[in-house]
């Protein structure tokens, strides 16, 4: 179908579930399997974000996308990932490994996915590290965002 043929219902894309959100401050030390705080919104439509969690308000399929600008990592830690877990399944598609970088050095995980959820399922962001000091802060330029495609 070409793209002139498709009608866009301005009702129906005004009602769909969307959100952006990001910190309000640094996360300092970041222990493993700890939920990023995500507690200030460019835009939540239908208000479906809150405590740091999104819960879909319809089964379908969502884009999530997730920025993570993380500081000080520690060049000791085995590898560093961001996963977004919702009720169905984690996704945590980089890992990465600080050997080589600096303690004080940053660096940015950043992921987009089309998940599969059902009506009330959630997901939230969480912070690992494998080895190393919990010193790592994730930084407030990080974002969250999702929306209903499908």
């Amino acid at each position: 179908m070409a793209i002139s043929q498709i009608n866009f219902n301005s009702t129906s894309l005004s009602s769909a579930p969307a959100f952006l959100v990001y910190p309000n401050s640094d996360q300092s030390n970041m222990a493993n399997d700890e939920t990023l705080v995500f507690d200030l919104e460019y835009f939540d439509q239908n208000t479906n974000f809150a405590s740091n969690t999104f819960t879909a308000p319809v089964t379908g399929k969502y884009l999530m996308c997730v920025a993570a600008r993380i500081d000080a990592v520690d060049e000791n830690a085995s590898w560093v990932r961001i996963e977004m877990v919702t009720s169905n399944r984690s996704y945590s598609p980089s890992l990465v490994d600080p050997g080589g970088l600096g303690t004080n050095d940053f660096m940015s995980i950043d992921f987009s996915i089309i998940v599969d959820m059902d009506a009330n399922d959630t997901a939230v962001v969480q912070a690992y590290q494998v080895g190393g000091t919990a010193q790592t802060d994730i930084v407030s330029a990080s974002t969250f965002s999702g929306y209903l495609v499908a």
